[in-house]
């Protein structure tokens, strides 16, 4: 028991160390305006590193242990985060964000 909560607090550590040092996260209205639109939402197709460490540590956490992202090859993370999206109502942004995170950090 003691291993998991001393794996669970690193975990936590670690997400939110590498919060803090990366960039700051562009929102929508950081975002240049289009020409044509100027209420265009940009969304990143290809996940964001920083917001999917948080999403991680907050909403995976909440139910679920913490697990090293070592833990699983990056093909169980993705058939596992699929199987997720649906059981705990992640956007698609918010999958592939916290599917980035654990990719690159496997």
């Amino acid at each position: 028991m003691r291993i998991y909560k001393t794996t669970y607090f690193v975990m936590v550590l670690t997400a939110l160390a590498i919060i803090a040092t990366s960039p700051g996260i562009a929102t929508a209205k950081d975002a240049k305006p289009d020409a044509k639109n100027t209420t265009e939402v940009v969304k990143d197709t290809k996940g964001n590193f920083a917001r999917g460490a948080k999403l991680w540590a907050n909403r995976c956490s909440s139910c679920h242990n913490m697990r090293d992202p070592k833990d699983l090859t990056d093909s169980e993370w993705e058939a596992t985060i699929m199987h997720m999206r649906i059981r705990a109502g992640l956007s698609g942004q918010d999958t592939r964000d916290i599917l980035v995170f654990l990719q690159k950090t496997n």
